[in-house]
């Protein structure tokens, strides 16, 4: 269904929004992946010359909300190395996708608010 979407508004043949879904998926995967590495950990900085016996931290900590404001060429995929990353580190996302392409914004934020 979504491959015949970009089918539909972004004229690419199924197989390559095939691909593109494929790619999203994997896109929000490593964005997942990400947010379970995201807890707040010490690093020690010994690797970095001159740092001695220095440590650093990260820190998870939302920046609020996020604008994203994507291309039509690839309106799944490039809308996911936007939101991806903000939504697992907390943060919300205002989506102002290309004139071009909105009915794939439209799919995509139904699917997100059945997913919850």
């Amino acid at each position: 269904e979504l491959a015949e979407i970009l089918a539909l508004e972004a004229s690419k043949p199924i197989s390559a929004g095939l691909t593109e879904i494929e790619r999203t998926i994997a896109t929000y995967q490593v964005a997942a992946e990400g947010a379970k590495q995201a807890k707040g950990e010490t690093v020690p900085m010994d690797a970095a010359p001159g740092a001695g016996d220095r440590i650093g931290w990260t820190k998870r900590e939302p920046l609020g909300v996020i604008s994203a404001i994507t291309p039509f060429n690839f309106p799944f995929n490039l809308v996911a190395h936007k939101l991806g990353p903000a939504f697992a580190v907390g943060n919300t996302v205002v989506l102002k996708p290309a004139n071009q392409t909105p009915l794939s914004a439209i799919v995509l934020a139904e699917i997100f608010k059945e997913a919850g």
